[in-house]
């Protein structure tokens, strides 16, 4: 009996470590050929203790197995929400990018259109288009109303400086008639008239009318003066 069930229990383990193949053969070895019962329960225990521990790496490995497992379908899952995310910013971008060419292709069609626009018209009407409304022409014509003014006082200034000479040596002679008059005990005589009598000389002119005429062209000067700096 005893003999029948050590051989049970001898192809039982067998079977086992058939299953197991290599790992536990060498600590099992002894139990298929001690026919002692301690040899036999001695070899049992180590076989006992190997199959335990290779239950326990198995089950380590297993675990081991399932936490890679899981982290690998978190990597995954959380690579799958990362892609999803750059493909929606890639959208974003590209849809930012094509109204950013719109509007630019916008902005150079209307300045091209403003362009042919304004080369189509006259100088003046572009110049009435730029301003703004019914004061452009007031404005323009009084501009043009004080370079009409600044004309007149250049050319009436000029005028003047080429009387300037004559007037200038006249006024230089004037304190030295005043003083000869002052000398005489009589009274100073009109420098204008003086003048006028040098100027004149010989000519057949009254001296009357030399007088009047110069003193309408200083008249003639101070209002021109006068106007100009109203319109300043």
């Amino acid at each position: 009996a005893s003999r029948r069930s050590k051989a049970g229990a001898g192809a039982a383990l067998a079977e086992l470590l058939a299953g197991v193949g290599d790992d536990l053969g060498g600590a099992c070895q002894g139990t298929l050929s001690g026919y002692a019962a301690d040899e036999s329960i001695e070899a049992l225990r180590r076989c006992i203790v190997a199959l335990q521990r290779y239950a326990e790496d198995a089950e380590e490995q297993r675990k081991r197995s399932l936490e890679a497992d899981s982290q690998y379908a978190a990597d995954a899952s959380a690579t799958r929400a990362m892609l999803r995310r750059l493909q929606h910013q890639e959208q974003v971008h590209r849809q930012l990018l094509e109204g950013f060419r719109r509007e630019e292709q916008q902005d150079v069609r209307r300045n091209l259109n403003s362009l042919a626009g304004g080369a189509g018209k006259a100088p003046d009407a572009t110049l009435t288009d730029a301003s703004s409304g019914p004061s452009a022409g007031a404005e323009t014509e009084g501009v043009a109303r004080v370079a009409g003014r600044r004309q007149l006082l250049r050319s009436r200034k000029q005028q003047q400086q080429q009387r300037l000479p004559t007037q200038h040596s006249a006024a230089q002679q004037q304190p030295r008639l005043g003083q000869s008059g002052h000398d005489q005990g009589e009274e100073p005589p009109d420098a204008n008239r003086v003048v006028a009598e040098e100027l004149l000389g010989d000519e057949q002119v009254p001296v009357d009318v030399a007088l009047a005429e110069n003193r309408a062209q200083a008249a003639r000067a101070r209002s021109g003066f006068e106007v100009v700096e109203e319109a300043a």
